[in-house]
């Protein structure tokens, strides 16, 4: 019978014993071999953040703007002369497009109005302010000069005293990137009085 009981006890001893020789094993050892790691190296591969920003500024000055032409009076024959100077103020080069938009007003003397554009002294734009359309590029650090004349060559008299506000909407054109960026710049141009 003791040999039943001491084997009942041993039988009873064997886990206790391999449990606590399994906590001496880990708490002695402190670092296991059971952590997973994978690396993939991907080689040639960046991540670059960048900005796309320009703006419109006075070629005189570099000043911001946000009205060129404020004409009142204008009368057949009669012009204005303005230039702005479109400037890279972000990282990325860009492409943009430049239109023109009525607000409120006389659309009859929105629709008369005639415009030239120079860029660089070279003429790239001469037509109506209605059909008005024009697009470059800027790279790296480089500016563009644009001198834009408005005028009026009618002399019908159903045009005097009539206002058109405008604005010249710069865009952006950045199709691959997602980036994008608005400008406007506002203008208003008054007829004047006169005699046939």
């Amino acid at each position: 019978m003791f040999a039943k009981k001491q084997q009942a006890t041993n039988t009873k001893l064997w886990p206790k014993l391999l449990f606590f020789l399994f906590g001496i094993f880990v708490v002695t050892t402190q670092v296991t071999d059971a952590d997973l790691l994978d690396i993939e190296v991907i080689p040639n591969n960046s991540f670059e953040a960048t900005t796309l920003d320009f703006s419109n500024r006075q070629t005189a000055n570099n000043l911001q703007i946000s009205t060129l032409f404020s004409v009142f009076g204008l009368v057949p024959g009669g012009f204005q002369v303005e230039s702005l100077r479109i400037k890279k103020d972000g990282e990325m080069d860009f492409s943009y497009q430049i239109t023109s938009e009525f607000g409120t007003g006389d659309g009859l003397l929105c629709q008369e109005l005639d415009i030239v554009v120079l860029q660089e002294y070279e003429k790239v734009y001469e037509g109506k302010l209605s059909e008005f359309y024009y697009s470059s590029r800027i790279f790296e650090t480089e500016i563009q000069d644009l001198v834009i004349f408005i005028r009026l060559d009618n002399s019908d008299q159903s045009l005097m005293n009539l206002t058109c506000n405008f604005n010249f909407l710069f865009q952006t054109v950045e199709e691959n990137t997602g980036f994008i960026d608005y400008e406007l710049v506002q203008n208003q141009v008054s007829a004047g009085v006169w005699s046939n």
